[in-house]
């Protein structure tokens, strides 16, 4: 007579965080995953020093608050959200976002503003891109690959915190309707659409 017991089921294993060191530039609509660390820093940087453009990045917490950080509300390190913004560069080609503690966050989208006063111009031309560094020796950049002369707004790159050991980091380029200083809006589930969030003007 068989023995009725079904065999154990094995759990499945955990993927362990790659900690291979890497340097790599995200091809259009690309996902990577890295080691989720203890500070992850994320800049934007632009190469035409006389072209202001500003870094926003929208955050959703793990208890659902959702926000962002940008040059009138820096953030805190210390409490929520975690999220601290160097500052307004005014031009200086480059602006920097630190996320001091990755296990409070769900999701981050980075997305790039240029101020009314730059005038027309193609974000792809500026060189602007996103660079996301876990210090621990694993940097990804999501560089521009479409020419928008008529955007005031560029979502660049998205992260995903919800794994316990990595983050996923994925290339988005998305880009407002023409004219439109309507900012992205991210979700509590990590969705985001363009042209949802409220009118800046600089």
């Amino acid at each position: 007579q068989s023995d009725p017991t079904p065999p154990p089921i094995e759990a499945p294993k955990k993927e362990k965080p790659n900690l291979e060191k890497m340097n790599i530039n995200l091809k259009k609509k690309e996902s990577i995953s890295i080691a989720k660390s203890n500070k992850i820093v994320a800049t934007l940087e632009w190469a035409n020093r006389k072209k202001d453009l500003d870094l926003y990045c929208f955050y959703v917490l793990k208890n659902g608050d959702t926000g962002k950080v940008y040059y009138r509300s820096m953030g805190n390190a210390n409490q929520k959200p975690f999220i601290t913004l160097d500052g307004d560069s005014r031009g200086a080609g480059k602006e920097t976002i630190v996320i001091h503690d990755p296990s409070k966050l769900k999701y981050v989208l980075f997305a790039a503003y240029s101020a009314v006063s730059n005038g027309i111009g193609s974000f792809k031309s500026m060189k602007a891109q996103a660079v996301v560094d876990n210090q621990l020796g694993q940097r990804i950049t999501s560089p521009l690959y479409e020419k928008n002369r008529l955007a005031y707004w560029v979502a660049i790159a998205h992260i995903d915190f919800t794994d316990a050991d990595n983050i996923n980091v994925s290339h988005v380029e998305r880009y407002s309707k023409s004219g439109s200083e309507h900012s992205p809006e991210l979700y509590a589930d990590g969705l985001f659409e363009m042209d949802r969030g409220v009118v800046e003007f600089k």
